[in-house]
């Protein structure tokens, strides 16, 4: 009996080898079979000295690629886009070029203007065309030119499909083939490193357009506003926010003496880094952008704009209300009260009146909003008081806002609905 179970643990353990050296020899022949067919493999190669398609030429510069027509640094991640589509591409089939040749013209699959790239290493030289797609697939020629060897395949993109599609159309469509062709075609424009800041920096203050500061260590404004919070993400989020600006488009080189009519300006860590928007260059306008660690001119989108408009009140908490609105006083010109006190979602009068539910909330929102902006000078016009726990606020209501008087400040709030300033409106 013993000496079953022996033989039984010995069978078991043979079994697990076979089973594990078979499974590891199936993912062998797997991962051979897809460095084959995964034919464009220049991380192999080394370092890329060059890189030349119909388009565009870069090259290797030290440690960094450029585009040679500008001499403008090459931005990695779009770098890795282009590379990152030439990864996906894996040969269905290697084609027999000579048996091919006796049969059929090459034009048939390599046009005489087919697109081609040329990548230089130190070491080599790797030549890749794009052929013909096949008509009832989604599948194409390609040729791959390595020293003296020379490599025929049909190929396809393994990458997922973008968008909705039926399946007839993921078979015979023309989308992934589209994409590595305008690959070629890609110019000096999308290589551009486009990014203001192309090095990561610690922020430590702002001046912005020599009107008020940022102070990042303290998180606050110069000047400080009285009695009012500040708005500490809103501070990091407008930093984190500034330094991820890209352009459209850049101009490089540029003239600075065709630079006209600057509109705003940004300095950072004590002027050590200075950015100023224009209105013109070359007459033309738009938003163009200088920054004096990078010697190219950024055209903004307007979207990036704003970041050189911004109020230091942006960086404030403007609401009126400092706390939960639960009891509050009406006083009224004629000297009339309504006592009002919200329980359980309900608002009730002190002296049992009927109330207008509709027109309290308007109210108690305006209270709650956000001021769109603050002054400080005394404003005149109709209106009553409201005296909340710890607070007496004038309103003062307007056609388009109601301003609210508190403290140091005017909150000036816009309302597309009418508060009003008669107690009658606030009663049944």
């Amino acid at each position: 009996m013993r000496k079953n179970f022996i033989l039984l643990g010995i069978v078991i353990v043979l079994m697990s080898l076979i089973y594990q050296f078979e499974e590891k020899t199936s993912i062998a022949l797997e991962e051979k079979k897809e460095r084959e067919n995964r034919f464009f493999r220049i991380e192999d190669k080394g370092e890329l000295l060059s890189i030349k398609t119909p388009a565009v030429n870069l090259i290797r510069k030290e440690d960094k690629l450029y585009v040679e027509k500008t001499g403008y640094l090459v931005e990695k991640d779009k770098l890795n886009y282009f590379f990152e589509i030439l990864s996906q591409l894996r040969a269905q089939k290697f084609l027999d070029r000579k048996n091919l040749e006796k049969h059929i013209n090459e034009s048939a699959f390599f046009s005489p203007t087919a697109p081609r790239m040329l990548f230089t290493f130190k070491e080599d030289v790797v030549e890749f065309t794009l052929g013909e797609k096949l008509q009832t697939a989604k599948s194409f020629y390609v040729k791959i030119n390595e020293g003296n060897k020379e490599k025929w395949a049909i190929a396809h993109d393994i990458s997922p499909n973008v968008g909705l599609y039926t399946k007839e159309e993921v078979d015979n469509g023309a989308f992934h083939y589209t994409r590595v062709k305008s690959l070629f075609y890609l110019d000096e424009k999308f290589f551009h490193d486009t990014r203001v800041f192309k090095n990561d920096i610690v922020v430590q203050n702002a001046l912005i357009d020599k009107t008020y500061s940022l102070d990042l260590i303290k998180q606050t404004t110069l000047p400080s506003p009285v009695d009012l919070e500040i708005k500490k993400d809103s501070i990091r989020d407008y930093i984190k926010g500034l330094l991820k600006l890209r352009a459209q488009e850049l101009v490089y080189p540029y003239y600075p003496d065709k630079l006209t009519k600057p509109m705003s300006s940004i300095s950072l860590n004590d002027g050590t880094v200075l950015l100023t928007l224009y209105h013109f260059y070359e007459g033309q306008e738009g938003h163009y952008l200088t920054i004096n660690s990078d010697p190219a001119l950024f055209i903004l989108a307007p979207s990036a704009v704003p970041f050189f408009f911004t109020s230091i009140q942006d960086f404030w908490v403007k609401k009126v209300a400092k706390q939960k609105i639960e009891k509050f006083k009406l006083v009224f010109n004629d000297k009339k009260e309504l006592d009002l006190e919200i329980r359980q979602g309900k608002i009730e009068s002190g002296e049992g009146e009927k109330i207008k539910r509709n027109e309290v909330l308007k109210l108690i929102q305006a209270l709650n909003s956000e001021a769109d902006f603050l002054t400080e000078k005394q404003v005149k016009g109709k209106g009553f008081d409201i005296q909340l726990s710890n607070q007496k606020i004038k309103a003062i209501i307007k056609p388009d806002e109601v301003i609210f008087s508190e403290g140091n400040y005017n909150y000036h709030v816009r309302t597309d609905y009418q508060i009003s300033s008669n107690l009658s409106d606030y009663l049944e």
